[in-house]
């Protein structure tokens, strides 16, 4: 009769930490005016201004993709009053792709060089993320074949074979104060790019086999 094979779950825990290498800058141009042809107008110079500044910066045309257009009407609004209708406004809004850290300081100071621009946010990001995840992933198996062997043996056993792996993947940014090159941020607006953390989480089951040279430490334990 065949016996049930006894197991044992454990958790793991693993972390690679990047340093990233890409930058997204979303930012766009915004213009208003009574009359809806000269707003469109104004945007339209405006815009034409700030992709020739993008290109001045070495920035690639598929690097820079527009991601919202919008018109409508400005509305002045009194107590006691119906709204009163004033001009329009227009939005051309971008998300710009950095590939080159040491030009973002300059880049966002020619972006907001214009009342006409606007910049609603920036993000620090790390383009190969499979290769850090996997390094996460690894520590996280790793972590759980140490602590595994630890508890087999603590029980009078052996680790066997791995039955299942299960992983819980998180994944969070952490800031750290290093700024970026200090020849570049003195020129510009100064920022810090900081790292991003990868986290893996993994529940393993080994098969537990008999083990004659464990350290049954239930064998320590008084009745």
């Amino acid at each position: 009769v065949e016996t049930e094979k006894r197991t044992l779950t454990v958790s793991g825990n693993g972390v690679a930490n990047a340093t990233p290498d890409v930058l997204y800058i979303n930012f766009g141009v915004f213009t208003q005016d009574e009359k809806l042809s000269k707003a469109m107008t104004l945007n339209k110079l405006g815009s034409k201004a700030a992709l020739q500044s993008l290109k001045d910066h070495a920035i690639a045309d598929n690097d820079v993709c527009t991601v919202n257009f919008q018109v409508g009407p400005r509305y002045k609004y009194e107590p006691n009053n119906d709204a009163k209708l004033v001009g329009y406004s227009v939005s051309n809004d971008f998300v710009v792709t950095v590939r080159d850290l040491d030009k973002a300081s300059v880049l966002l100071d020619a972006l907001t060089s214009s009342d006409d621009y606007k910049v609603s946010g920036i993000h620090f990001d790390v383009l190969n993320k499979d290769k850090v995840s996997d390094k996460a992933r690894e520590d996280a198996v790793m972590d759980a074949i140490r602590k595994g062997k630890l508890f087999a043996e603590v029980g009078g056993a052996r680790l066997g074979k791995v039955l299942s792996i299960v992983e819980h993947e998180s994944y969070s940014p952490s800031y750290s104060p290093r700024m970026l090159s200090e020849s570049h941020a003195d020129k510009g607006v100064p920022i810090a790019k900081g790292e991003r953390q990868f986290k893996s989480s993994v529940s393993v089951v080994f098969v537990l086999e008999d083990g004659a040279n464990g350290r049954n430490l239930w064998e320590k334990v008084p009745d």
